[in-house]
């Protein structure tokens, strides 16, 4: 894990050390400096993840387990597929996706397991995601003055960025909308938040999901026509004091 995150830290380190030198910044290179961002970020969150765990062990249940404890409610909730599709998306996003796994039914837990989450801190859970998630879209910025080699390039990966800044912002108010459906109990009110979270949502991933495949084209486009300063390498020597 050290030997990763000096990595990381030594490829930021020259990208902004290049910044410092007026070298420019390649579209690819940022990108790939959103990704090492979020690599240092998920490195430092699972530090204390154990290693070569060979030996796992079933404990099964003596008595019969209840109702929500078996993950049968998770069943319940599928008459309704507009909220279920709603709860399915933000429970991935926030991390609460084994609220509707059955351990009863399995072998063994599952690979990304983290137990449930109360519904009530849904919100709250989805807030540091978010929060990563815009950091991510916004590393993208550092390339809004680029010069791109044409002018629609340049359009999409401005469009580009701000819907990854903002998608994930959205997702967390439609986490805290889930949580306020969850308590109302006037169907009128349910029935009309159900249809905006779906619309918002749905709407939000195909743009999420298209604004980092042109990030990622657009990347790989730019290698077409660099600037010849993008070639030179950062003089570290200037970095060493003379006397």
């Amino acid at each position: 894990k050290i030997i990763v995150m000096v990595q990381t830290l030594w490829f930021i380190v020259q990208c902004i050390t290049r910044g410092t030198q007026q070298l420019p910044i390649t579209e690819l290179e940022v990108v790939t400096l959103a990704y090492a961002m979020l690599n240092f970020f998920i490195y430092g969150i699972w530090w204390d993840k154990p290693q070569n765990v060979e030996c796992p062990i079933r404990v099964y249940k003596t008595s019969t387990a209840g109702h929500e404890e078996s993950g049968e409610a998770a069943q319940d909730w599928e008459s309704n597929g507009a909220l279920r599709w709603i709860q399915t998306v933000t429970a991935y996003v926030t991390g609460a996706q084994d609220l509707y796994v059955s351990m009863s039914k399995r072998s063994s837990v599952p690979m990304f397991w983290s137990g449930r989450i109360e519904s009530n801190l849904l919100g709250q859970a989805g807030l540091g995601p978010s929060i990563l998630g815009a950091a991510f879209g916004a590393i993208h910025c550092v390339a809004w003055l680029s010069d791109l080699p044409s002018r629609p390039e340049l359009v999409l990966w401005r469009i580009s960025c701000v819907a990854m800044i903002t998608v994930p912002l959205i997702v967390t108010m439609l986490c805290f909308s889930v949580r306020m459906l969850s308590d109302s109990r006037d169907p009128l009110w349910v029935e009309a938040m159900m249809f905006i979270s779906v619309g918002l949502l749905a709407l939000s991933a195909w743009l999420y999901i298209a604004s980092r495949i042109v990030t990622l084209v657009i990347a790989f486009a730019t290698l077409r026509s660099l600037p010849p300063a993008a070639f030179m390498t950062v003089d570290w020597t200037t970095f060493i004091p003379h006397i």
